[in-house]
């Protein structure tokens, strides 16, 4: 029995044999030392696999195959001043391995071989943040993209161009959402984007000149992936050519196609009165007379 001061000092590992070996000292006007093993079987320690691809959660740095880095599922890439770097995630049986942002912690790691950017102190070996790790092993979490997970909101839900332009701006359109901090909004004519670079360019957004469904995402800086979509519908009419005596442009300019003006040269006189024009005389069945025959002349 321990009557003044008491400290206890317990030291467990995982021997060879099979035990957990434990030393008690007591510190009671002197000093007693106690020591005792008790079996309870080093196989309840072994490294644990959640994804079983193969790789110990303790090497794996994805652990439950979820597409996710440990690093930023367990909330390490949130800790102020730490730096993150690509790191080689491999998952999947076979396994397939791709190179992924946020997976390691830049160093210096110094001694203890703990980055010291995420220490209280450097050496301390004590991680200043609060980890979340039961996402890094839960499969059914994986929302690892800084992307958010909200679509922007597109105030127009169609694009038509404006004769006599032929193509439409998709930047010009209002977004009415809030983009997440360190994302970028971008176009795509696939939702979701096949990858990091199956966007349109500024300059291809500004000028579609191809009717269809465009999907507006923002997409992640740090890691290239997107938030769900806000689409836009384009249609792109055709605009009558000025000048042009085909039937469906406009050769008077005046913005109404030849086929459907009365004056298609606009000099006051129409087409009717202007495009009639004799054939020599023609039978028809017993009866004798003249055949008249109108069309569209921009030259009347």
């Amino acid at each position: 029995m321990c009557f003044i001061r008491c400290t206890w000092y317990v030291y467990i590992y995982c021997t060879t044999i099979d035990v957990i070996t434990y030393d008690i000292t007591e510190n009671d006007f002197g000093t007693n030392s106690y020591n005792t093993q008790i079996d309870l079987g080093c196989s309840q320690l072994v490294d644990i696999d959640t994804d079983e691809d193969g790789i110990p959660n303790r090497l794996d740095l994805d652990s439950d195959g979820d597409g996710c880095t440990d690093a930023y599922e367990s909330g390490v890439t949130a800790v102020a001043g730490v730096t993150m770097q690509n790191g080689d995630v491999v998952n999947g049986t076979p396994n397939t391995t791709t190179s992924t942002p946020n997976a390691i912690v830049a160093g210096p790691y110094d001694a203890n071989g703990f980055a010291n950017s995420v220490e209280t102190s450097t050496e301390s070996g004590v991680y200043k943040g609060n980890y979340t790790y039961d996402n890094a092993i839960d499969a059914a979490i994986a929302n690892c993209c800084d992307a958010g997970t909200t679509a922007p909101m597109i105030a127009d839900t169609s694009a038509t161009n404006v004769c006599p332009g032929t193509i439409v701006n998709l930047t010009t359109l209002t977004n009415t959402g809030t983009a997440p901090s360190g994302v970028t909004m971008v176009w795509s004519t696939h939702n979701p984007p096949t990858g990091p670079n199956d966007t349109l360019t500024t300059a291809q957004a500004s000028a579609i000149s191809t009717s269809g469904k465009y999907y507006a995402l923002y997409r992640s800086m740090s890691n290239g992936c997107y938030s769900p979509a806000d689409s836009v519908m384009v249609t792109i009419n055709y605009c009558p050519v000025c000048g042009s005596t085909n039937s469906t442009d406009d050769f008077d300019c005046d913005g109404v196609a030849n086929n459907i003006d009365l004056d298609d040269d606009n000099d006051g006189v129409l087409d009717n009165v202007e495009c009639i024009q004799a054939y020599p005389t023609i039978s028809v069945g017993t009866t004798a007379g003249s055949l008249q025959y109108y069309h569209n002349n921009p030259f009347g």
